[in-house]
């Protein structure tokens, strides 16, 4: 996973050509802890999708910018758009029937 920030939230997330599944999250956040490996396993399955991390605690004002209110929260880009989003550490079955919707 490719942690972001505020120096290559442009680059990776906004201006990738591929799907973008970006976890905000924070250290102290127990769910948050049970998501982490559930998107890990995902990004071993889905190559062609870029997963990123985003800790709210230390990626400045993208976490107000998307509208992120709880973590954790999963945002879908596609073309540099929001699509889709999930709330709340979710099973991967979940996951991975949006990122197939939105591929």
């Amino acid at each position: 996973m490719v942690i972001v920030n505020n120096d290559n939230y442009y680059d990776v997330v906004l201006n990738s050509d591929k799907l973008v599944v970006a976890d905000f999250y924070a250290d102290w956040c127990g769910p948050c802890r049970v998501l982490g490996p559930v998107l890990e396993g995902l990004e071993a399955n889905n190559p062609d999708v870029v997963f990123v991390k985003i800790d709210i605690d230390d990626a400045g004002d993208i976490p107000i910018k998307n509208g992120i209110r709880s973590v954790p929260t999963v945002l879908f880009f596609k073309d540099g758009k929001e699509v889709d989003k999930s709330l709340g550490s979710v099973p991967a079955k979940s996951i991975q029937g949006k990122i197939d919707a939105v591929k």
